[in-house]
């Protein structure tokens, strides 16, 4: 959906209205952005930032099915990307659940 806004760009400047031209500098964006708020966690934290090793890899695995979903969109993929979407979220709850032990019954 984030790439789909840029596309709906008016004015009287000549721009692509093709999605796909505009997903690297989104992406790139999203990269620096991310970047940058760790830099400023890490300062607050005084270079001592929690992080937590069993959920980096799940994080990474979740990124780039978001990624590739954002591309298939954007190429009007629309069946395949509502499966990425559904993969994403399993193995973002999955992960939760199996390796940072997200859900755990509470006893009464």
């Amino acid at each position: 959906m984030t790439v789909l806004t840029l596309t709906g760009v008016g004015g009287n400047w000549q721009h692509s209205t093709n999605g796909v031209d505009y997903v690297f500098s989104h992406f790139t964006g999203i990269f620096f952005t991310s970047t940058i708020i760790f830099v400023i966690y890490c300062i607050i934290k005084r270079n001592k930032p929690r992080v937590y090793p069993e959920a980096i890899l799940p994080g990474i695995v979740c990124g780039i099915l978001w990624a590739i979903a954002q591309v298939l969109r954007e190429l009007h993929l629309y069946g395949i990307w509502l499966k990425f979407r559904e993969y994403t979220v399993f193995v973002a709850s999955s992960a939760g659940v199996v390796c940072i032990h997200g859900f755990q019954p509470h006893a009464t």
